[in-house]
């Protein structure tokens, strides 16, 4: 069978591309076709495939300049990328992949992480908050017909994969499409250490981005004076950096090995945004460390929640606030914890053996 994997772009470590990475090692065959490609940014893995970039990776040279250079180059570049003569082709997209060429493919599948979220939800992003008057009322004039345009391609396709309840809910609403199943992305639990000793810092693993809410940590941080420990890079780098106290340190670049061993000692796992999933919280209680969030997206369907703490995955806070924060982080420090076997049995339920077995079943039923 010829199969092609379509991702948006292949610039980070992030969960979409973690989910690309599986579909991969599903079918290691498979030409992968993409907007951008940088080796050494993302996973390791994809060294060792066939990948096909459009001509934005001329100028897609950092993430950043990906975003800001999207419209119309992106948009144009992808619409130039020809997808022809498969047999299966999977999508794996939030923004670009659907927006290629595809010709004579006999199946394919649309795995969606969301709804393109500028498009869509603007208002997740600081710097919309802030336009005013003719500003806003210009951007909202594109965001209005793009929107049309985003909607018209992706309904070309027959069979869509949401990945959460919550974005099964907003690409109906978005897309007006229906989507066959929910199958939520694969979490690598292998190699995570459960039986280090804890420490008495907090841990933050995010991309640097507005909606990320790091900068909500930070303020409560800042007033508890507790250790915070923050691992990740993005646009809001230098500014967080700039808010942070001596309390709080900043990692990044970390190596798999690395990364595993700040989880395996961390005291809790900090998780403030609103995500349509969410795998980092996964990957916390993999190491045996519970998880402190807003309770709102797909942590409510991932996290197991008691009023018996010791029964308890999760510590919810339900203001996205710095004081709401601190109030759960008081209210986790003085409740029993939960065992290392019960927080370890929760993520193994979303492992990628699951989510493997779960799309080939959904494959062979089209």
């Amino acid at each position: 069978m010829k199969v092609a994997i379509v991702h948006d772009d292949l610039l980070r470590r992030g969960g979409a591309e973690r989910v690309a990475l599986q579909f991969y090692r599903m079918f290691p065959n498979a030409t992968i076709y993409t907007l951008a490609y940088h080796k050494e940014n993302t996973y390791s893995e994809f060294k060792h495939a066939r990948v096909k970039t459009s001509i934005f990776r001329v100028l897609a040279k950092s993430e950043l300049l990906m975003k800001f250079l999207f419209f119309p180059f992106g948009y144009w570049s992808m619409r130039g990328m020809k997808v022809s003569n498969y047999d299966l082709v999977i999508l794996s997209t939030t923004y670009a992949a659907k927006y290629a060429s595809y010709r004579n493919c006999k199946k394919i599948i649309v795995y969606c992480h969301n709804p393109f979220r500028l498009l869509w939800y603007p208002e997740s992003y600081s710097f919309y908050d802030k336009l005013r008057g003719v500003q806003k009322s210009f951007f909202d004039s594109i965001l209005t017909r793009f929107k049309k345009t985003d909607r018209k391609h992706a309904q070309r396709f027959d069979h869509y994969v949401a990945n959460s309840s919550m974005v099964k809910e907003r690409i109906e609403q978005c897309y007006e499409v229906a989507v066959d199943t929910i199958i939520n992305p694969p979490v690598d639990l292998d190699n995570f250490d459960s039986k280090v000793e804890r420490s008495d810092y907090y841990l933050v693993v995010s991309r640097l981005e507005p909606y990320k809410k790091v900068d909500l940590i930070i303020e409560a941080f800042n007033a508890i004076n507790k250790p915070l420990r923050i691992v990740g890079n993005g646009t809001m780098k230098k500014k967080l950096k700039e808010m942070a106290h001596a309390n709080i340190e900043f990692y990044h670049g970390l190596s798999d090995q690395e990364l595993k061993a700040q989880y395996a000692a961390a005291k809790a796992f900090i998780f403030p945004q609103v995500e349509d999933f969410g795998i980092t919280p996964l990957e916390s209680l993999a190491s045996g460390c519970p998880v402190i969030a807003y309770a709102k997206g797909g942590i409510l369907e991932t996290m197991h929640h008691s009023e018996n703490p010791a029964d308890s995955t999760v510590t919810y806070f339900y203001q996205q606030d710095a004081k709401s924060l601190i109030e759960a982080i008081e209210k986790f420090e003085m409740q029993e914890r939960a065992t290392t076997s019960l927080l370890r049995g929760q993520a193994e339920k979303f492992s990628a053996q699951h989510f493997e077995r779960n799309m080939g079943a959904y494959l062979d039923s089209i």
